[in-house]
């Protein structure tokens, strides 16, 4: 990706989707700087939902709620073409285009493209207490990729292939093999607020722009490569998820495949298989780079040294774990943390 050397963030107005939700879910709307927070009515259910509006034609919105009785919104509805990219967490809803009955089930753990027109309606319904975790790209398509290039240095025949991918899926529901990337992604950006009390600005938009690399990315390489199809039941893949999750909150133990596989009941064969699916690594290399990736965060949102930081993500060595890291971020802890740490924005306190 080329450089953008200011916030892509643009200043806050209401959008469609926004307006949508907010009346179907009778909540309130709180902006703080950048971020449009919605609080569900207490009558209706509860939990929040948070939105972004970025330059470029993109707007990133996270649901975290649930509703006491079924409840369906629609999304953007103007002149302009839109593409949605949807991932779940944990729930589950349910999409139509209004003219049709038939209505698909968007599943957990997948990115599901869903390509409208101006001249379609995108209805999203959720069922009645269920918990609905999910995060939405929208994107304006036309002035998306006009702008593409202006931010990702891409060849502009792989750019072509993307557009007309997008294209060859109008007014139809794709839904791509598990991956759990976008969910560890979406799990950092939610940790910075719970260990930092603050969500900076140049965080945000870094894991935002690798969420949505992911999306496309898996989109273009089932269209034009290799579809990956993992053998796991869902069950085991929601273990795999569980797993996920103990790594990133304790990235500190020391852990094993004989402790994971009893932690989640799994063999060693499904334990390995579940990582190479869905995280496309090994489960050694993952714990490696979730580790790395944590102590890149300590270093730019605290103050602890280096070599504090290395123990608290569970490295046993100082050196081993700058070698480490300048593997993967390319420059020395030290000067990484010089590099980026009073560089940062606050974007809100939430």
């Amino acid at each position: 990706m080329k450089k953008i050397k200011h916030s892509s963030i643009k200043a806050v107005s209401t959008s469609n989707l926004i307006t949508n939700v907010k009346a179907a879910l009778n909540a309130t709307l709180v902006t703080k700087l950048d971020m449009q927070i919605l609080t569900v009515d207490e009558k209706l259910g509860n939990g929040k939902v948070e939105h972004v509006d970025f330059k470029n034609g993109i707007s990133f919105t996270q649901y975290d709620i649930l509703v006491y009785e079924d409840l369906s919104f629609q999304l953007e509805h103007s002149d302009k073409d839109f593409i949605y990219l949807f991932y779940g967490l944990e729930g589950e809803c349910y999409h139509n285009f209004k003219t049709k009955e038939k209505h698909t089930l968007i599943e957990e753990f997948r990115t599901t493209v869903i390509n409208g027109n101006k001249n379609q309606n995108n209805i999203i319904t959720l069922r009645k207490n269920k918990t609905f975790k999910y995060s939405v790209i929208s994107i304006e398509k036309n002035k998306f990729f006009k702008k593409f290039e202006d931010y990702y240095d891409i060849p502009k025949s792989k750019m072509i292939n993307l557009y007309n991918a997008f294209k060859n899926q109008e007014l139809r529901v794709h839904q791509c093999s598990h991956n759990l990337k976008i969910a560890d992604q979406l799990r950092f950006l939610k940790k910075v607020s719970t260990d930092f009390k603050v969500t900076h600005l140049m965080y945000y938009e870094s894991h935002f722009k690798m969420i949505l690399s992911i999306h496309l990315e898996h989109f273009y390489n089932e269209t034009y490569e290799k579809r990956i199809v993992s053998a796991l039941s869902k069950t085991e893949l929601k273990k795999i998820r569980t797993i996920t999750e103990f790594i990133i909150d304790h990235p500190e133990l020391h852990h094993t495949i004989k402790s994971l596989c009893a932690k989640a009941i799994l063999s060693p064969v499904k334990l390995q298989e579940g990582f190479k699916c869905t995280h496309g690594t090994t489960v050694s290399n993952y714990i490696k780079n979730t580790r790395v990736e944590r102590a890149r965060d300590l270093l730019i949102y605290s103050d602890y040294n280096v070599s504090e930081v290395a123990y608290m993500v569970g490295f046993t060595s100082r050196s081993y774990f700058c070698k480490i890291f300048k593997e993967k971020f390319k420059c020395n802890a030290t000067a990484y943390r010089d590099k980026y740490k009073d560089k940062t924005v606050s974007l809100s306190k939430i």
